[in-house]
């Protein structure tokens, strides 16, 4: 059984057909990943990748990743597809600041059809504040590895701003990686902030009144004022609580809601405590 041949388009459904055969046949191997082993689908999707990228369908499925749901392509994947570009006769790697990775990488790339290198094609420098700034850095790759993940970045955006159609649009692990991660942190930064917000607010409300003087009563005694709540108190505070929302779900907790509330009426004087 052959492979079905083409410019990597289906245009016919003897063509779709065939290629379905052929990716059965595939997915019975135990050379496959196991996101491809049994599954005729994905083989497919891997086997027109491959035309496209006029190369071996066993070497595509090994390079394709499958991170939070959505297909992606190896770093060193995406390297090898950059080198290969018969765009440029060589690919470098250059310190932005001339000694190590720590001033930045960018990749640089000498044209073919620039043999004296007059006018190189160069990437976006990858530095650690910006990983710092994008949230990458929540990565532990690049805490353990950041060279290599500069690397691996710095390639990326290179073939994204000059060689796009090596990447067939498809981004890669690592990037998926970072973005997922990234993501994951400033949703959870919100809850943190109100939670510390919440916590302020009900210091500064039992403070004030723990400082509200004492009343006399009839009896010439003095006597802590009595915490009565008014009838119009539950109304605004359902009312108060639905203008209240955590960027991350929509829901805050009920103690939040209590402290925040409490300093809402204190402000406002609608409410005596």
């Amino acid at each position: 059984m052959t492979a079905p041949q083409g410019g990597g388009m289906l245009t016919t459904f003897r063509d779709l057909e065939q290629m379905y055969k052929f990716a059965e046949f595939l997915s019975k191997s135990p050379l496959l990943p196991t996101a491809f082993q049994n599954n005729a689908g994905s083989v497919m999707i891997a086997l027109n990748m491959a035309q496209r990228l006029r190369m071996d369908p066993l070497m595509v499925c090994q390079n394709i990743v499958i991170v939070h749901g959505n297909a992606a392509l190896s770093g060193k994947f995406a390297i090898a597809l950059l080198n290969r570009s018969p765009k440029y006769r060589r690919i470098e790697y250059r310190y932005v600041n001339g000694k190590d990775y720590t001033g930045g990488i960018q990749v640089v790339g000498h044209r073919s059809d620039d043999p004296d290198d007059k006018h190189p094609d160069y990437g976006t420098p990858i530095t650690l504040d910006m990983a710092r700034a994008e949230g990458w850095s929540s990565n532990k790759k690049w805490q353990t590895m950041p060279e290599q993940m500069m690397r691996y970045r710095a390639a990326a955006f290179f073939a994204r701003a000059f060689v796009p159609e090596e990447l067939l649009g498809m981004q890669t692990a690592e990037e998926l990686e970072d973005v997922e991660i990234s993501e994951t942190v400033r949703n959870v930064t919100p809850k943190i902030k109100v939670a510390k917000l919440a916590a302020n607010e009900h210091e500064q409300v039992e403070q004030d009144v723990s400082e509200k003087p004492v009343v006399d009563g009839n009896d010439g005694e003095k006597k802590e004022p009595e915490a009565e709540e008014k009838p119009a108190r539950s109304a605004k505070k359902k009312e108060h609580v639905q203008t209240i929302q955590d960027e991350d779900d929509g829901m805050i907790t009920e103690e939040e809601v209590n402290s925040l509330f409490a300093k809402h009426i204190v402000k406002s004087n609608k409410v005596d405590l």
